[in-house]
C-alpha cells in the first residue's frame, strides 16, 4: 500500500529555499509549515533563549501588519489557526486554514518571516518573562526535569540549554541582539517551506516562489557539534518539596543522520508504543508501581537521548529506578519477545499511513526531513521499518543500556538513604 497519494515534489528556489508540496487532494484544508535551521543549540550561554525570543517577536506585527492583533485578525479572518514552537534544533511556524485561502495564507506567513517589524521589544520580554516563571520555584531555580537531564548529559554544550533561556539572559536581550540573530540564521539557504492539503502544486510552488522571494541566499553559521566521546555526569538531584519526586532515566544514542536511527525507532517502540508495550505493562499492571511512566526518544542531528520518565511518590523512587534497570536488563540479555517486533512495525506504518488525513502531520513530516536533507518519502521509510531485523534491534539494546550510557537525573526530596539506593538500582545495570 502506498502512502504517497501524489507524488511528493521537491524544489530549491533560486535564493536557497527548499519547498515542499505534499498534496492531499481528499482534504479540504492546507497546511504551510515554514521551518527556519536555528535553536537553542546555535546559542551561548550569554544570548541562551535568543531563538525563542525572536520567534516571538516575529509576531508583534510585520510592515504591512504592524500589530500583534493586525496579524492575528489578517490570519483569524481567512480561517487559520496559527502555530509557533521553538526547539533546540529547528524555530516552527504553521498555517492551517481552508484550501481556497492558501495564497494569502502563504502572503501572510512569508511577510511574517520575511519583514517584522520588532516593535515593543520591553512588552514582549515581560510576556516571556511569565513564560519562563512557570518553570521556576520560589528561590528562582529551574525545576524543570528535561533541562535538568538535558544539562546533565550535554552541559556545556549547546544542546544542554533550556529553550527559553533564563530570566538573567532574557533582561540582557537588546534590538540589536534581536536583529543580529534574526539576520545571521533568516536567510533562504537555511528555510525549508512545506505545503500539504487539497491544492495544486505547480500553482502553490509558483506562489511560494513569489512570497519567499525577499529572502536572500546567505549561509548560516556553522554549528558545534557535539563530541561523539562527550559523556556527562551520572547523576543530578535537585532537592524540592512536592508529593512526588520527576525521575529521568536517560540514554545518549545514535542521531538522527546515523545509519541505525530506523531501527533505535523501533527500540524505541518496543519499550512504550501503547498500554501493552513493556514499560507500562510491567511498572503499572504487573508491579503497580506507578500510575504512569513513558519512554520517549529525542533526536538531533548527531546525537540522541533516550528517556525513561516516572512522577512518584519519594519513598518508591529507589524500587522504580530498580523496577527500570531490572526491566533494561532483562530486555539487553533476553533479546525480544514473540510478535513484539511486527507489533510495533505495523503500528509505526499505520501511523505514516494515517498521514493522510492530516495535512499538519503531513507538512512537518516532510519538512523535518528536508532540513536534514533527506528527500526521501514515506513509501521509502516504510521499507526502511518492514527491513529492520530482531538482530538489529537486540544489537542496539545491547549498545544502548549500558551503565557507561546511562545517566539519571531526579527532583524532589530524598534522604541520604533513598538516594544511596537509587544510586545503587542505577548501578545494577
Amino acid at each position: 500500500m502506498t502512502c504517497d497519494t501524489r507524488a511528493v515534489e521537491h524544489y530549491t528556489l533560486s535564493n536557497g529555499v527548499r519547498a515542499i508540496v505534499a498534496p492531499l487532494p481528499h482534504l479540504r484544508r492546507v497546511c504551510i509549515c515554514v521551518l527556519v535551521n536555528v535553536g537553542a543549540r546555535d546559542e551561548t550561554p550569554k544570548n541562551n533563549g535568543l531563538s525563542h525570543f525572536v520567534e516571538h517577536m516575529l509576531f508583534r506585527g510585520s510592515h504591512r501588519y504592524p500589530s500583534p492583533y493586525a496579524l492575528n485578525s489578517a490570519i483569524e479572518e481567512i480561517g487559520g489557526d496559527l502555530y509557533a514552537a521553538t526547539h533546540t534544533d529547528f524555530t516552527h511556524y504553521q498555517i492551517t486554514l481552508p484550501s481556497s485561502m492558501l495564497e494569502e495564507g502563504i502572503d501572510i506567513l512569508a511577510q511574517t518571516i520575511q519583514e517584522p517589524a520588532f516593535g515593543n521589544i520591553e512588552l514582549e520580554k515581560e510576556i516571556v518573562r511569565q513564560e519562563l516563571l512557570g518553570g521556576l520555584d520560589e528561590q528562582g531555580r529551574d525545576i524543570d526535569i528535561n533541562n535538568l537531564s538535558r544539562e546533565l548529559l550535554f552541559a556545556p554544550h549547546p544542546l544542554s540549554f533550556p529553550i527559553a533561556g533564563s530570566l538573567e539572559t532574557l533582561a540582557s536581550f537588546t534590538d540589536q541582539d534581536v536583529r543580529h540573530h534574526y539576520q545571521s540564521y533568516y536567510s533562504g539557504s537555511n528555510i525549508v517551506v512545506c505545503l500539504s492539503g487539497a491544492l495544486d502544486p505547480q500553482k502553490a510552488l509558483s506562489i511560494v516562489e513569489r512570497c519567499f522571494s525577499g529572502m536572500d541566499r546567505r549561509s548560516a553559521p556553522l554549528r558545534k557539534r557535539i563530541p561523539p566521546t562527550w559523556r556527562g555526569p551520572k547523576w543530578k538531584y535537585l532537592p524540592y518539596d512536592d508529593s512526588q519526586s520527576d525521575v529521568r532515566i536517560c540514554f545518549d544514542c545514535p542521531g538522527e543522520l546515523d545509519s541505525q536511527v530506523v531501527p533505535l525507532q523501533l527500540l524505541a517502540r518496543i519499550l512504550d508504543d501503547g498500554m501493552s508495550s513493556r514499560l507500562y505493562r510491567v511498572l503499572c499492571e504487573e508491579q503497580g508501581l506507578v500510575y504512569d511512566v513513558f519512554g520517549a526518544l529525542e533526536l538531533f542531528e548527531e546525537r540522541g537521548v533516550y528517556d525513561i520518565g516516572v512522577s512518584i511518590e519519594q519513598s518508591k523512587v529507589p524500587i522504580v529506578m530498580q523496577a527500570i534497570t531490572a526491566l533494561l536488563r532483562d530486555f539487553r540479555n533476553h533479546g525480544l519477545k514473540n510478535g513484539e517486533l511486527e507489533k510495533v512495525k505495523k503500528r509505526w506504518i499505520w501511523d505514516l499511513e494515517s498521514s493522510v488525513d492530516y495535512a499538519e502531520d503531513r507538512a512537518f513530516f516532510f519538512a523535518t526531513r528536508a532540513l536534514l536533507s533527506k528527500v526521501d518519502g514515506i513509501d521509502a521509510l516504510t521499507d526502511e521499518i518492514e527491513s529492520a531485523s530482531s538482530k538489529d534491534i537486540e544489537a542496539l539494546s545491547n549498545a544502548l543500556f549500558v551503565p557507561d550510557r546511562m545517566h539519571a537525573a531526579c527532583i524532589g526530596r530524598l534522604d541520604q538513604d533513598l538516594e544511596r539506593r537509587a544510586l545503587d538500582a542505577l548501578e545494577a545495570l
